[in-house]
């Protein structure tokens, strides 16, 4: 069975979130993750007076935070995010295990960031600012938010019968 698929007790709560197609949840993930993290970079390297650049950045970052929104609500974050009495015990295993890969993510992206801003600051001569700390936060929050439902949806086994 595909975690898209709702159980009879749970199909009701399931209707409010948006159900998509493993490869539509899959791309929709890559968009979002790689707009957010191309914004992060592009904020960083960019100058920041008013320019062309600045204006793709920011439509870059729109459209990474309109796909983890819609990531955010589909199905896949339903599992994700539902009480474990909601989901069965395979949902509840593939579930823990996209949370354990997300925090890796998570503190993989942490120590990450921290050392290139580190080394960006002192060896590149580049002044870090309080902007970039607040766009690599926002970024790091918008793909800690989605990562379980991206992982589910990568992870998702077509039905077989």
């Amino acid at each position: 069975m595909s975690l898209n698929q709702s159980v009879s007790g749970d199909g009701v709560r399931r209707r409010s979130y948006i159900l998509l197609r493993p490869g539509a949840a899959k791309v929709l993930s890559v968009v979002a993750l790689g707009c957010l993290h191309l914004w992060l970079v592009l904020s960083f390297v960019l100058s920041k007076e008013f320019s062309w650049g600045n204006l793709i950045a920011s439509c870059v970052s729109l459209v990474g935070m309109l796909a983890a929104v819609i990531m955010f609500l589909c199905t896949y974050s339903y599992v994700a995010n539902a009480p474990d009495r909601w989901i069965d015990e395979r949902e509840l295993t593939q579930r823990n295990a996209a949370y354990f890969r997300a925090l890796q993510y998570v503190i993989v992206m942490i120590l990450f960031g921290l050392l290139s801003l580190q080394v960006a600051s002192r060896v590149l001569s580049h002044p870090f600012t309080s902007e970039d700390f607040t766009t690599y936060l926002t970024v790091l929050f918008f793909s800690s938010l989605i990562m379980p439902a991206c992982i589910l949806a990568w992870r998702d086994q077509p039905v077989l019968d």
